[in-house]
Order: C-alpha cells, then structure tokens, then sequence
C-alpha cells in the first residue's frame, strides 16, 4: 500500500496493492484515526499514549488509569472543526474525562447522580429517565460492528487452508465421513444491531 499527500489540493491519494472493498468503510468509522510524523517516529511511544504530536484531533491525552479512566484536554490550536450546517451553541469543552463503565446500570446510576455528563445504556435503562430532572436519551437505532478473526501461527484461526480451489463436498454416507476440523480463511464481518442509547444530563448551573 501507498500513501501520498497534496496539502495544497488537500487531498490523501491511496493505493493498494490488491482490491479491497471495504477500504472506504473502513476510513470512515469513528475507530478510524490519523497517526501524525510524530507518532511514526516512535512506535513504542505511540502505542502507550506518550507521543507527543502524534494526534491529529481535537484533544491530548492527559493522564490514563488503564481501565479505570482517561483525561484529554484540548488543543488551543485545533481548527479543523467540521463545518455545521446549523451553528451549534456554547464552547467546546476544555477538557473531557471518560469513565470506563462496563455495567449499563451502573452507567445510568452515575448519569443520574451527577457523575457523568453523557453515558450509553441499553434499552432497559430509558424507562429510568423518563421526566427526569431535565434528562434526555437519544437512541441510535443502528451501528457497525466487525469480527476479526486472529490467524497468527498457533492460534485456533490460524489460515492452514491450501492455496487453490476448495476440495469438493464428500459424498459418502454419514457413518464412512470422517471428523475433522475446518481450517477458517481471513475474512473480516461487518454486522448490525441495535445500538445502546445515549443518555445526557441537565447542564451545570
């Protein structure tokens, strides 16, 4: 694959070494991200968090508690906000905290107490914040998801299908077939359900 870049036309060109249909989706998703020069430069770095310069969006991250939580603050220098077609309201947030909170219940109970400013639950939390003290719950009905399947030598993936066509079906009766395992190639899913909603609570006075 190669990458090259335009800043005057401020356009990215990609090419690949092979067709792959879901390139294009792939770019587009929210875990889809742009590692500056920086972060090149150091791959060790980048990977724990602590390459200065190596994020391209809006916040940095500040602190973490692997698991527990993580603390961005914003870029002063940020400017490539995207243009609303309605101009929304108030300032962006100086910095932002996220909480990790496995347990949707949980979740709520911290929206509802003040802890959380924003937080997803499932579908049996809404009934909760229902009038309540000026909250609101947006539901995205859909989102993707997408199986991957690790075929590195010696795990249960692991790609040992023969390059080639695929052997024809077995034609023998039940009790004469033979049990064995069938090797799984690389393939990547994409699925859809229904996506937990998104409860706010009422601003800070």
């Amino acid at each position: 694959m190669k990458v090259s870049a335009d800043d005057a036309a401020r356009t990215v060109k990609i090419t690949l070494a092979r067709p792959w249909g879901d390139m294009v989706t792939g770019l587009s998703i929210a875990s889809t991200g742009i590692v500056c020069p920086a972060g090149l430069k150091d791959p060790k770095a980048l990977a724990a968090g602590e390459a200065k310069g190596s994020q391209s969006g809006p916040y940095l991250l500040k602190k973490s508690q692997s698991g527990v939580s993580y603390t961005y603050t914003l870029r002063p220098e940020y400017k490539a906000w995207p243009a609303w077609r309605t101009k929304i309201p108030g300032k962006v947030a100086a910095t932002m905290e996220y909480l990790v909170s496995p347990d949707p219940t949980a979740t709520g109970n911290l929206v509802r107490s003040g802890q959380l400013d924003i937080g997803k639950i499932d579908a049996s939390g809404i009934p909760r914040f229902g009038g309540v003290g000026g909250h609101s719950v947006s539901v995205s009905r859909f989102s993707d998801f997408y199986l991957l399947f690790n075929e590195r030598p010696g795990t249960v993936f692991a790609d040992v299908a023969p390059a080639g066509p695929s052997p024809r079906p077995s034609t023998a009766p039940p009790s004469r077939r033979s049990s064995r395992r069938t090797p799984v190639s690389r393939r990547r899913c994409s699925c859809r359900r229904a996506s937990p909603a998104t409860t706010r609570a009422p601003p800070s006075s």
